[in-house]
């Protein structure tokens, strides 16, 4: 800035002598004009006059040149002016070169930076649109390209070749939004999640409002996912249903052969076809209730949302549980604020707080001074509950099958109360985790 100071000072000084010598030049000219006499003299004056004022003009508009070809290079991105030192000022000509030449390298870093951001978008695994207010789409990075085949992209509207409600369900997805997505063209089907990001480019009245959709086919995950679980759910069922089905062919075949001979049997064997046909019975009835339990997992209803208060809620679980056992479990609740309340179907909600806190005081059976703690917060918008009992605790390898229907570690246990919890949770869009250190204590973390 010293030079452009430098500079000003200079600036001024000249036009400042010439001013000044210009005022001197027409006091000349006044003072031979009163003495009348004096033509030569009066005429050298007024040329004096003239020549100043023309010299002054004449620099101002020399600066005001070399100042327009220097805002003129600004504007329209010519970092390659430049001027001599005899050509303008010399600090003022280096500062303008100085000027020009950071213009310069800010444009190429740009340029830099936009040819990279634009190979780490076209290589990025993840197919990527970038879609406008008006539907065009402005560009397709290559996983995209692969991910759509043949079909043309110019507008969302040509996604309508992978299913009609495709262009509408990516049109009204909001900002930080996912979602999944069913596609499918010719033989292929696609499971698609989206996510969406909307950025607003600078410019008159506001700029431009752009989407961008990353979309990720998810179709062979889910593909896997599903034969897990009905690898596991047929794994289940046929251990549930041979361990009622063997006994009860067993009976059978035993009791025919006893009823053949019943006219002349003691009592004696009169009694072990009884008990038989009891146990035939308890059996069928065992398969009965498996049955019963797998129609609720197929037949759960979807929730009616309302605010539903927690604190009410925890508090008429804690009474049930009290009635239920003999002796009576230790249940703990703070609910932080007290008015604490979520959006949830009460009752399906209390059916499923109701398994967790269940199987918690079932947890504590033989622990000394046994609890069950229950606190629910806020966070992050949502109820968060957590339900951690000082019980037996769970082994590792059963923990990851806890949600498998009808799997159970108790002896008495239906083996539904937990995925049916899961399933219920699931249907108001939250979440369950479980953590658990065997011999210590078991931590089931509800967000709603």
């Amino acid at each position: 800035m010293n030079r452009l100071r430098k500079f000003r000072l200079q600036f001024q000084i000249r036009v400042l002598g010439l001013l000044v010598t210009m005022a001197l030049a027409s006091a000349w000219l006044a003072w031979s004009t009163q003495q009348g006499n004096l033509p030569a003299v009066t005429t050298l004056a007024v040329l004096a006059v003239i020549g100043l004022t023309a010299s002054l003009l004449r620099f101002v508009s020399s600066q005001h040149r070399k100042l327009e070809r220097f805002l003129d290079a600004l504007a329209f991105d010519d970092a390659s002016l430049r001027f001599a030192e005899d050509d303008w000022d010399a600090q003022l000509a280096a500062a303008a070169n100085d000027v020009l030449s950071a213009v310069r390298d800010a444009r190429l870093a740009t340029e830099a930076k936009a040819v990279y951001l634009d190979t780490v978008l076209k290589h990025v695994p993840v197919a990527v649109l970038c879609v406008a207010a008006d539907g065009h789409i402005l560009t397709v990075n290559n996983a995209a390209r692969h991910l759509f085949g043949t079909v043309r992209l110019d507008h969302v509207n040509d996604l309508s070749a992978f299913g009609r409600q495709v262009p509408d369900e990516l049109r009204s997805l909001n900002a930080g939004e996912q979602r999944l997505v069913r596609a499918a063209y010719r033989e292929r089907i696609l499971d698609l999640k989206v996510s969406a990001t909307q950025i607003r480019l600078t410019g008159e009245e506001g700029g431009t409002l752009q989407t961008l959709l990353a979309l990720e086919n998810i179709h062979s995950e889910l593909d896997d996912r599903e034969i897990r679980a009905w690898r596991d759910l047929i794994r289940v069922l046929t251990h549930e249903i041979m361990n009622s089905v063997t006994p009860i062919a067993s009976l059978a075949r035993t009791t025919d052969a006893m009823i053949a001979d019943l006219d002349a049997a003691d009592s004696e064997t009169k009694e072990d076809v009884h008990a038989a046909l009891a146990t035939i019975v308890r059996r069928s009835e065992g398969l009965i209730d498996f049955v019963t339990g797998y129609r609720k997992l197929t037949t759960a209803p979807q929730p009616r949302l309302q605010p539903t208060a927690v604190q009410p809620l925890l508090e008429d679980i804690r009474r049930m549980c009290k009635e239920e056992f003999d002796p009576a479990p230790s249940i703990d609740i703070s609910v932080s604020p007290q008015n604490l309340s979520m959006s949830a179907d009460r009752g399906m909600m209390q059916q499923a707080l109701s398994n967790l806190v269940r199987n918690a005081c079932q947890a504590l059976d033989g622990a000394e001074s046994g609890v069950v703690r229950i606190q629910a917060s806020s966070s992050h918008g949502k109820a968060c509950i957590t339900i951690e009992d000082n019980g037996m605790g769970i082994d590792a390898d059963d923990l990851g099958q806890i949600f498998i229907p009808f799997f159970t570690t108790r002896s008495k246990g239906s083996g539904v109360g937990m995925t049916l919890a899961r399933q219920i949770i699931s249907a108001h869009g939250g979440t369950i985790s479980v953590q658990s250190h065997p011999g210590e204590n078991t931590l089931v973390t509800v967000s709603i």
